[in-house]
């Protein structure tokens, strides 16, 4: 028997609809209904005029209403209050005395209101209730009252708005706790159901509205000083439903002034809760019988299986509208998808075409390499696996986005829900690439520990602009054409390149490796990748080399060599003494002192000058290895992110110096000054006695052998140098879950100090004898991230002395060389260091 068999529903008009097939009547809102229990042949008169009725809204389920206090007998008239108007579900019974209600078909109706949605506006409220007339502080906590008409039980959703930059990217965020200074999660909106809830100025009276409280959060203003003005735009989430900003109400929120600190009331709750689930009831099909609740799914083997609720109507887990993703290899992997508490027993079209029993589940769409294991109406388990691709197939999917899932889509249908799931099966690839620079790298494990020396192209990489349309065909069709040839079609665009577009730099080395599949598992594959062509990978190394030769043409490198072919050209052709003099002086402090700058302005003139002050930038020295592959999310396991492992080590990633030559700054004190060049005249005296004895050994005739050669170089140099380190060992991020995990150690290190340093040389026939005497005294500081914190330390003074003497002979037509071994550079602690770490944490 259906409903209609047992409750007749009198004189439906326009503004009654009864859905037979949902058991569903629906009002206009304050149109009256009267319905007549039929099914009075087995009743008594008296049963039959004190039937009582289930007439009211309810929360959850039917089984939360009671009886009407005034309604009893065969008939009743009723209609849902306007406040009600909207959706939400009521229920109404008529009961025998003697038996319990049934609470579902077809012994009662369900019924709701439906008419004219509004959202009518919105109050700023305090906690208290009242209206708010003043501005408020950030931190405190206030209500945002939303009045509706016609969405009782609909969800809403509220986005909040600075009034002077109201866009989608401009939104104010949500932060559930803003005291773990973790941002990474931060909500855009506020979700919450409509009710219907008593009237804010009239204790007497109920009216259909939102309640939010609100912690007005710190992270909202833009400076220290700064306000806000606070909006509000209101949505209502259902097919057509309306939207309004309201720009008009505006709350002023702004930071305490000096001396107002007083007046802040800050938020007892420690931040703002962005959805709250309700649980009125809008739509009739989650009382059929024939239905389920849950969809779980579940794939792989073992310790690398993934489970996951899929769909769960208790918990509000719906996530239907996307696609479920698993990872799959050249093995099968196993695969289930299960409705742990499927009953058809009760469907309403049991025993025709239409009944589920056994077509709960059903393939609309079957993509490659299925296998179906085994099929009921509470699970279909089947196996999956994804062909193996070429090298060609490799290398383009090194681009992560590039892999092609294959697809089906599967039917879930019930009387109550009838859902379709796609399922997107990606390849289970991962890629690691090694690279190194000026060292060795300790974190290659491969066997064969191959790598590529790469020649710089001159371009920019990832820093590159979009090409034009017309060059971007070009090169695409000679990509194809060359497919075959990879490596011969990259060294052709390499030689295509001008010369004078080449830097020096040749020695960054690089090996790029895949593995398809589960390592131990049948059809397993690791191999090696060219790293040639064109590709996100060669980008990602054009705009490393690029950056490089940025901060080596910073060293004044280019300076250094200049000075270098003017010495070679004064050797040459030299113009006279002074100049040969001055010529080999300098290419002689370049051989000896290669980590100082110099400069040459004009040839002849101004040959040997060097700049009082130089800066020196060292080339990075590093070494790592960037993994990245796909792999399920720990947040959202039925999706797929991409995961990036790094491990790096750079020592140091860069070093700078600065050096003030003291004894130019000193030649240009009074009195100091005379005294200073006085001592570099008697140096450069000493310096220059060759000179005169090989002019000596020229004008009367002598051999090469019995010239001489004596240099004399030195320096006082104040110096201040920082080198700013990187390591990195473990570090992980999912595009999906974030940083899983984050090691990255970060150190600076500075020294300010004085140097200083006598060299003398003199060399006879085969006799060269070389004295060298030094010093240093620095002090040393260092920054340094660490989990808990900042820290910053002062290592403490520290001074360096050193000597050394060198005797090279060869004697009488034999070998007999002697060398006095070097010295090790003596380093003394004069004053110890002290450490403090500020604890908050470093995102």
């Amino acid at each position: 028997m259906t409903t209609k068999d047992y409750i007749k529903v009198h004189n439906p008009a326009t503004e009654v609809a009864v859905h037979d097939s949902d058991n569903l009547i629906t009002l206009d809102p304050g149109v009256s209904v009267t319905l007549e229990f039929t099914d009075t042949e087995k009743y008594t008169d008296e049963e039959i005029k004190n039937i009582q009725w289930i007439a009211n809204m309810f929360h959850g389920r039917p089984q939360n209403s009671t009886f009407h206090k005034t309604l009893k007998g065969p008939k009743a008239k009723f209609r849902v209050p306007t406040v009600y108007s909207g959706g939400g579900l009521g229920w109404v019974e008529p009961v025998i005395p003697g038996h319990d209600p049934q609470f579902k078909p077809p012994f009662g109706y369900f019924i709701n209101s439906i008419g004219e949605r509004k959202i009518d506006k919105i109050e700023w409220r305090d906690t208290h209730g009242n209206e708010i007339s003043d501005s408020k502080f950030f931190t405190e906590a206030v209500q945002l009252h939303i009045y509706t008409t016609g969405l009782y039980g609909h969800e809403i959703q509220v986005t909040l708005y600075d009034k002077d930059t109201i866009s989608k990217n401009d939104r104010l965020e949500l932060d559930e706790n803003v005291h773990d200074n973790d941002t990474s999660n931060l909500a855009k909106y506020f979700n919450r159901e409509v009710k219907v809830l008593q009237d804010a100025d009239d204790n007497t009276s109920k009216v259909q509205k939102v309640v939010i409280d609100i912690r007005l959060e710190k992270r909202w203003a833009e400076t220290e000083e700064s306000e806000i003005e606070l909006i509000a735009e209101v949505l209502c989430k259902i097919d057509g439903g309306v939207k309004k900003l309201f720009d008009q109400n505006v709350l002023i929120v702004k930071t305490p002034e000096k001396g107002e600190e007083n007046k802040v009331n800050n938020a007892t709750k420690s931040g703002n809760k962005p959805t709250i689930i309700g649980d009125i009831v809008t739509d009739v099909a989650e009382f059929k019988p024939c239905f389920y609740t849950k969809i779980v799914v579940e794939y792989g083997k073992n310790d690398k299986s993934v489970s996951t609720e899929y769909f769960n109507k208790e918990k509000a887990i719906d996530c239907t509208d996307e696609p479920i993703q698993i990872l799959a290899g050249p093995h099968k992997t196993p695969v289930t998808v299960s409705l742990p508490d499927i009953d058809t027993n009760d469907c309403i079209h049991k025993g025709n075409s239409l009944d589920h029993t056994d077509k709960v589940i059903t393939l609309k769409k079957k993509g490659g390499n299925f296998q179906v294991e085994e099929k009921t109406d509470k699970s279909l388990k089947f196996k999956q696996s994804y062909p193996s691709p070429s090298i060609i197939e490799f290398a383009k999917m090194a681009w992560l986005p590039n892999a092609i899932p294959i697809k089906h889509i599967i039917q879930l249908n019930t009387c109550r829900y009838n859902k379709e799931i796609d399922i997107e099966v990606y390849p289970m690839l991962q890629y690691e690439l090694f690279f190194k620079y000026k060292t060795d790298n300790p974190f290659d494990t491969r066997e064969t520990k191959a790598y590529t020396d790469k020649k710089y192209r001159g371009g920019k990489g990832l820093f590159t602009g979009k090409e034009k349309k017309k060059e971007k065909k070009k090169r695409k069709k000679n990509r194809r054409q060359a497919i075959n040839d990879r490596r011969n079609s990259y060294n052709e665009e390499r030689k295509a390149i001008k010369e004078g577009s080449l830097f020096n730099y040749t020695s960054f080395e690089a090996g790029l490796e895949y593995a398809f599949g589960d390592e131990g598992e049948t059809g397993f594959t690791k191999n090696t990748i060219p790293i040639e062509g064109d590709g996100p990978v060669i980008n990602a190394i054009e705009t490393g080399m690029w950056i490089i030769n940025k901060l080596s043409a910073l060293s004044f490198k280019k300076e250094s060599e200049d000075a270098e072919k003017e010495a070679e050209e004064l050797i040459e052709n030299p113009k006279s003494v002074k100049d040969r003099k001055k010529a080999k002086q300098l290419k002689g402090r370049k051989r000896k002192r290669n980590k100082y700058l110099k400069k040459v302005d004009k040839v002849g003139k101004k040959a040997g000058k060097i700049l009082p002050f130089r800066i020196q930038i060292d080339q990075p020295v590093f070494a790592g290895a960037i993994a990245w592959k796909m792999a399920p999310s720990t947040k959202f396991p039925a999706k797929i992110g991409k995961e990036y492992a790094l491990k790096f080590k750079a020592d140091p990633l860069i070093a700078i110096e600065g050096r003030l030559d003291l004894l130019f700054i000193a030649t240009k004190i009074p009195y100091i000054g005379q005294a200073i060049k006085a001592i570099t005249a008697t140096a450069d005296a000493i310096d220059g006695s060759d000179d005169f004895w090989n002019w000596l050994v020229d004008t009367f005739g002598g051999d090469d052998d019995d010239k001489i050669n004596i240099d004399v170089d030195y320096h006082v140099d104040l110096f201040a140098s920082g080198e700013l380190k990187v390591e990195a060992t473990a570090t992980k991020y999912h595009t999906i879950d974030g940083f899983t995990s984050d090691d990255i150690e970060v150190k600076c290190e500075f020294k300010f100090g004085i140097d200083c340093e006598l060299r003398a040389k003199f060399q006879v026939k085969k006799i060269t004898s070389e004295a060298i005497i030094g010093g240093q005294a620095f002090a040393k500081f260092t920054v340094a991230k660490k989990p808990e914190g900042l820290e910053c330390s002062y290592d403490g003074l520290f001074a360096v002395v050193y000597a050394n003497f060198d005797l090279d002979m060869d004697q009488n037509n034999g070998l007999d060389n002697r060398k006095d071994k070097k010295k090790p550079k003596d380093k003394f602690k004069i004053h110890d260091g002290f450490k403090f770490i500020n604890e908050t944490k470093i995102a």
